[in-house]
């Protein structure tokens, strides 16, 4: 069994503790010491003990031999070595003593870099101390500081020498700055590469330097040479400079040729850069840089999630027909008058848990006509304790007139009065209402094939909607085995909500002429036994079917994590990608399960005016740049 062992050293003196945690520049006796402290140790594992409780000061305060034969303390040690880490001494007041502030440097020397322009140090390996690579967002600002810096340090060394005066820069100066980089970067990145060629000593030994086939020009740069030097080619592409992977004037380089050759892929921007410049694992920091806020806006994909959302309990709880009802429209459907023609709408509703629908026809998207349509279905099917639909912007011949009518205060009044909730489900997001917007899709096709191209009249339409209706409640949801003896049947809607199949013809024999008391009271048992026996079918087949129905995601998503806060691109697929809006995430909408699946996005709206909208992160491109 193998365990972490960690070491602390121990200390009961304040100006010692002082010395060894504090970042303070010490007089030369204490810091030569202090420095040597800090090269075997680290400052954490310096701690502070009691002197009642060290046993190192037993022996120099008189304790005698018997005495310390008999001491606890001596033999094992504190009491607090014992005990969790929490529980150890702590030092309640900062580590300052009149002593320790004695050995203190008053006005500690400050270390300056200076950048000499001579001939004898082409290499500049103090280049990256004076200009941090990292602050510069652009190859061209790092080149022309650097550029800058150089003419300066000139500048001034022959001030009083020459009347020359300050001139600009210009694009030599620029290309003598970049030189000066990257003999910095090979010296400090490949100093063994580059004394193994100056000595020309174990070259096949170093592997990196046998397998591009290193060498030295005339200026001391380490160039990667090949077999194609007798091509046509510019002798850059034949010897290209080598390059680190992780340096920040690679990226920068990678960033500067991915904006020249105009956002192209990793292969082009690759072949741009090696016709000057050889990069380890080039590759591996192309497809870094190709992060860039413009290619994601462009060539980005939309988020997805990667666990399956768990079934809401209205579809999978036992509960009575129409009790969790999912209401859409589907048309518009032209029909036939006297004189001329109009449209007609389609008002389905649809059982949550036994899938069955309810077709009702409106001849408009009126408040009005959708309180009839429901009133005739709370008369046939019940009241629902809640329904459920879409926000109406689904559909394109009507939209203006399904946003008002689902909220149309008319119908919000209605439905409060009779103690029915509505809840909507996010905008754009038509499958987190499936079970309803797939029966849409069976009338729609039993309509197609029915009536081609003809025009029918109200009644006529009216009545075909009706046996479209009992014959998509009769549809099989469970699997239809080839049984020989015809004894096991499929599951289908009718049978879970009138307990029989509604199409077929009821036995005569079954009924009697006069209905007594026991007779009624035996065909209502026998009924609910069959409702029973359909409920228990529902429950053992349908029910454990829907763990097998997953979505598969055939389109690429990204699985970046969304905060708040973050800028993403507003999904529309009714315009051009170039013309997309930009929006910012304020608030994450998790589900049951915690996962996130839609947020509240920012967006600037067609009066110049800030709104809040809801959408699905499938419709959300991030664009934030962030390490994988």
């Amino acid at each position: 069994m193998s365990c972490e062992l960690s070491t602390y050293y121990w200390t009961d003196s304040f100006t010692t503790l002082c010395w060894i945690t504090n970042n303070h520049t010490w007089k030369q006796y204490v810091q030569y010491r202090v420095k040597e402290i800090h090269n075997l140790s680290d400052r954490e594992q310096w701690k502070f003990c009691p002197g009642a409780q060290n046993p190192a000061d037993l022996p120099s305060r008189g304790c005698g031999g018997e005495e310390l034969a008999c001491n606890i303390n001596w033999w094992k040690g504190p009491q607090f070595l014992y005990q969790p880490a929490s529980s150890w001494p702590v030092l309640s007041t900062p580590l300052s003593t009149p002593e320790a502030k004695r050995e203190m440097v008053k006005h500690p020397p400050t270390l300056t870099h200076t950048l000499a322009t001579t001939e004898a140090d082409p290499t500049l390996s103090n280049l990256e101390k004076i200009i941090d690579a990292a602050r510069y967002s652009s190859k061209v600002k790092l080149l022309r500081v650097t550029a800058t810096v150089i003419k300066v340090a000139k500048f001034w060394r022959k001030k009083g020498k020459t009347t020359q005066s300050w001139a600009p820069i210009i694009a030599t100066d620029l290309n003598k700055a970049e030189e000066k980089w990257i003999q910095t970067i090979q010296h400090n990145c490949f100093s063994e590469e580059l004394r193994v060629l100056k000595s020309g000593h174990q070259i096949k030994s170093n592997r990196l330097i046998a397998q591009l086939n290193l060498g030295l020009d005339n200026e001391g740069f380490i160039r990667c040479r090949g077999r194609i030097n007798n091509a046509d080619i510019p002798e850059g592409a034949k010897s290209p400079l080598l390059l680190p992977t992780r340096h920040r004037f690679t990226s920068l380089l990678v960033q500067s040729v991915h904006h020249q050759i105009f956002h192209n892929g990793i292969r082009e921007t690759l072949n741009a850069i090696r016709e000057k410049h050889w990069i380890i694992r080039g590759r591996e920091i192309v497809k870094q840089v190709l992060r860039c806020v413009v290619c994601k806006k462009y060539q980005g994909y939309s988020l997805s999630t990667s666990n399956v959302a768990e079934l809401p309990p209205d579809r999978v709880v036992d509960s009575p027909p129409f009790a969790n009802t999912g209401v859409d429209f589907a048309g518009p459907l032209y029909i036939r008058n006297a004189d001329k023609s109009s449209k007609a709408y389609v008002c389905l509703f649809t059982c949550a848990t036994t899938r069955a629908i309810h077709l009702e026809l409106t001849n408009s998207l009126g408040a009005p006509q959708f309180i009839q349509a429901f009133r005739r279905f709370v008369s046939r099917r019940g009241l629902p304790s809640k329904m459920l639909s879409d926000n109406a912007k689904t559909f394109k011949a009507a939209e203006g007139e399904v946003k008002k009518l689902v909220h149309a205060d008319e119908v919000r009044e209605y439905l409060t009065n009779k103690q029915v909730s509505w809840e909507y489900i996010v905008e754009k997001a038509p499958w987190w209402g499936g079970y309803w917007e797939r029966m849409v899709r069976s009338v729609k096709t039993c309509l197609r094939k029915h009536m081609g191209r003809s025009s029918l009249t109200f009644e006529d339409l009216r009545t075909i909607l009706v046996e479209i209706e009992a014959v998509l409640n009769n549809r099989p949801m469970t699997y239809v085995y080839d049984d020989e003896n015809g004894v096991s049947y499929p599951l289908t809607p009718a049978q879970l909500v009138y307990g029989r199949q509604i199409t077929m013809t009821v036995d005569g024999r079954q009924e009697e002429i006069i209905s007594t008391y026991q007779s009624l009271t035996r065909r209502a048992q026998h009924h609910k036994r069959l409702l029973s026996n359909f409920l228990l079918q529902w429950s053992k087949e349908y029910l454990l079917s829907l763990r097998e129905h997953y979505h598969k995601n055939i389109q690429r998503r990204s699985h970046v994590a969304l905060k708040q806060g973050d800028v993403v691109l507003l999904r529309n697929e009714g315009t051009a990608r170039c013309i997309w809006k930009l929006a910012r995430i304020t608030e994450l909408l998790p589900g049951r399960d915690g996962v996130v699946r839609a947020a509240k996005v920012q967006v600037l709206g067609s009066d110049r005016r800030l709104i809040v909208l809801r959408r699905p992160i499938q419709y959300l491109v991030p664009l934030e740049v962030t390490e994988q």
